[in-house]
Order: C-alpha cells, then sequence, then structure tokens
C-alpha cells in the first residue's frame, strides 16, 4: 500500500539504523539551513523600504514557498526516519499493544494529510509564482515604455500573489483527502506517490501540465530579455543610448539573472520529480537519497543565488550582522554619486556645470573632500622696466570646504 507503484523494490531496503541516521542529519540540516536563509530574505525584503518593489515582493513569495518545503522536504523527513528507527528498536525490546499501534496509526494518517498539504501548496505557489515573475522581468526589461506596465504596479502584483495561494491551498486540500497521495516512505529515505489509482494519476497529469506551462513560460520571458539585452549592447557599442538608459537596463537585466538561475533548477527539479514514475523500478536507495538532495536543493539555493548577485542584500545583510539598521539608502549607490563627479556634471544636460557642482558640493557626502578652487586677488605693481605687469592672478591652491551654519544657501563662486 505505501509503494506499490515500485514493484519490487520495497523487499531489499531494510532499514539501516547507521544509514539512515546520517540520511537523517544530512536532511535536518539542510532543511533547517535552507528555512533559516528563506526566513531571512523574507525579512529582509518585508523591512527594508528599498526592497518594496514588485519583482522583490515575488521573491519574497517564493521564498516563504522555499521555507516550507525546506521544512518539510528536509527537516520533517530527517525526524520521521529518525523517530522511524528508535520506535523499531523499542519495539524489538519492549514490544507494542494494540491500543498504541491503532492510536499511532491514527496520528500518522492526520499528520500525512497536513504534510500533503503544505508540499503541494507550496509546490504550487512556487511554480505559479515562477511564472508569474518571469512575466515581471520580461515587461521590465523589454516593455517597460508600454501600457503592460501596469502589471509590474505593487497593488496588482499583490493581488496576483493572493490568487496563487488561494488556487494553491485548493490544489493542496483536493490531494490530501479523503487521503494523501504524496507521504514520507521510509525504506527509500524520500516523499513519494503512494499509489497510482485514477486520482493520483489525474493529479500528476495536472502537474506535469502547469508545470510544462510555468517552465515555458520562464524561458520565453528569458529568451526576450536576452534579445533586449543583445540589442542593448548594439546600441552601447554605436553610442546612440544614454547614459541614464545604460544604467537601468544593467539594473534590470542583473535583477532578471537572479531569477534565470534558480527557474533553471527548479526546472531540473521538476522533470527529476515527475519523471521518477516511468523508471523508480529500476532506482536504488542512494539513488532515492541523490534525488531528494536535488529536491532539497532546489528550495535552498535562491537565498545563495541571491547573495551573489545582489550587492544590495549583500549589503543589508553585512548591516544586520554589525546590529545595525537598514534605513533603505545604498551606501554603494552614494558612493557611486562621489566617484562619478565629473561624469555627471558631463553627462547630464538639463543642469548647467555650475548647477551640478554646487549641489554635489552642498551635498553632506563631498563635505569631507576638497576640491579645487578658483580664488581670484589683487598682486602689486611692478616698478617701470622691469617685469611686465600683471594686475590679476590667478591661484589654483585647494582649499577646504567650510560649512557656514548660519547661512541658509551656499553659493561657489567662480
Amino acid at each position: 500500500m505505501l509503494f506499490s507503484t515500485i514493484r519490487g523494490t520495497a523487499e531489499p531496503f531494510r532499514s539501516m539504523p547507521h544509514e539512515s541516521a546520517w540520511v537523517s542529519v544530512a536532511y535536518v540540516t539542510l532543511g533547517f539551513f535552507g528555512f533559516v536563509c528563506n526566513c531571512l530574505v523574507v525579512a529582509m525584503i518585508l523591512s527594508v523600504s528599498a526592497y518594496r518593489k514588485s519583482a522583490y515582493l515575488l521573491m519574497a513569495n517564493i521564498a516563504v514557498a522555499d521555507a516550507v518545503q525546506s521544512l518539510i522536504v528536509g527537516c520533517y523527513t530527517g525526524y520521521v526516519l529518525v523517530a522511524h528507527a528508535i520506535t523499531q528498536q523499542h519495539t524489538q525490546l519492549f514490544g507494542a499493544t494494540a491500543n498504541s499501534t491503532i492510536i499511532n496509526e491514527d496520528e500518522a494518517a492526520v499528520k500525512n494529510q497536513l504534510v500533503c498539504v503544505l508540499t503541494i501548496t507550496a509546490w504550487f505557489v512556487m511554480i505559479y509564482t515562477y511564472a508569474v515573475l518571469g512575466i515581471n522581468r520580461c515587461v521590465s526589461t523589454c516593455f517597460y515604455k508600454t501600457k503592460l506596465r501596469k502589471f509590474n504596479r505593487l497593488r496588482c502584483t499583490q493581488y496576483m500573489i493572493v490568487g496563487v495561494w488561494a488556487i494553491s491551498i485548493i490544489g493542496g486540500v483536493a490531494a490530501s483527502f479523503p487521503e494523501p497521495i504524496i507521504v514520507v516512505q521510509i525504506h527509500i529515505w524520500t516523499m513519494r506517490f503512494i499509489n497510482f489509482n485514477a486520482r493520483s494519476q489525474a493529479f500528476i497529469l495536472f502537474n506535469i501540465i502547469v508545470n510544462a506551462a510555468s517552465i515555458c513560460l520562464q524561458w520565453v520571458c528569458s529568451i526576450f530579455v536576452l534579445s533586449t539585452v543583445r540589442t542593448i549592447s548594439k546600441r552601447i557599442s554605436n553610442h546612440a543610448i544614454s547614459s541614464a538608459k545604460i544604467r537601468r537596463s544593467q539594473k534590470q537585466v542583473r535583477l532578471s539573472f537572479q531569477f534565470f538561475y534558480p527557474s533553471v533548477v527548479c526546472t531540473l527539479s521538476s522533470i527529476m520529480f515527475f519523471s521518477m514514475p516511468l523508471y523508480a523500478h529500476l532506482m536504488t536507495r542512494w539513488h532515492f537519497l541523490i534525488s531528494h538532495l536535488v529536491w532539497l536543493a532546489n528550495h535552498l539555493c535562491n537565498p545563495l543565488i541571491y547573495a551573489y548577485f545582489n550587492g544590495r542584500m549583500r549589503e543589508t545583510l553585512a548591516l544586520w550582522l554589525r546590529c545595525e539598521r537598514d534605513n533603505g539608502n545604498s551606501i554603494a549607490e552614494k558612493g557611486k554619486n562621489i566617484t562619478t563627479f565629473g561624469q555627471s556634471c558631463m553627462t547630464e544636460g538639463r543642469k548647467s556645470t555650475k548647477d551640478q557642482t554646487t549641489t554635489l558640493l552642498n551635498s553632506s557626502a563631498v563635505k569631507k573632500f576638497s576640491l579645487p578652487s578658483l580664488r581670484i586677488h589683487h598682486v602689486p605693481r611692478a616698478p617701470r622696466g622691469s617685469q611686465p605687469s600683471c594686475d590679476m592672478a590667478v591661484c589654483t591652491a585647494p582649499l577646504p570646504i567650510v560649512e557656514e551654519v548660519q547661512e541658509a544657501g551656499r553659493k561657489l563662486t567662480f
């Protein structure tokens, strides 16, 4: 009953206490690490004002689903393996009564239903959110000047997230009652479908269609983004694009690739998980272990990819590790504004050079620097017959910038 889909494979897989203990430790460790990392991503996005954007909100939604999956696939599965090993030893030593067996079976049925609801719901949330996120990145990169940009508004994204959770919960409940179709199978160290009746086959077929549609949508959007990146690169090489558009395009492309690599891992994990019933009778216990670790990596890799590609998140994490608060102002952006002093004055066309220089000098970020200033003073006249007279001289020595507290507005004299 527990594993009728794999014919002839349950008998060779006898319980091995030492191997099960090591496997459970690995599952619990990876699951707890993934849960903490994903919760950190959610807390970072919800607490810092700089991340209040549609793409980051979808990222937080994926992190919530990954945190739930990490708890179930990692921590809960490892706990079940350890509990089963302890129960077997206790039964061999003291035996088991009929009442305790009935109670344990009833409790296990309730737990299996709850675990199945959470697993299916989190899986659907992740798949649907990846599809929405692919559209979000495609609109931001390729169609941001059209009416489609309304799709990326924050309120519209919030409505879509609510709809995704509602549809996913309905799917999770339908897959778990009257009896769950996915449970932890101890003899192969993983979670699998328990039977292949008409209900399970319909659910697997629906899952395959949803995953295939989501994956195709992700890849189509990624192709659009890559083609736009190629077009922008050609325009940059021909000097036919402004610096503001270059910076915006680079930012959107970096943000898009943060979701491209997780979608690749999601694609591989989905193909492996839903094609496994076709060749499960050829797999050994260690093959199931590898597939379960790939499943765990699918929910663990996202925070690591964000930490590698997103410098803004690394900056927030560094501030939190120093017990400092991130108020939403990026230190990297401040340093960029300081180091590109000449570029800002030359490339901006709406303000004059004098106005931009005055604005930068009056900012608090540049007070600690001293810039060359032009100071004009009179020189005493030389007697006739000596060197040619010079009424004025120019001194280009750097002078420190002194802040006048009483003066309402600062002026720079050339």
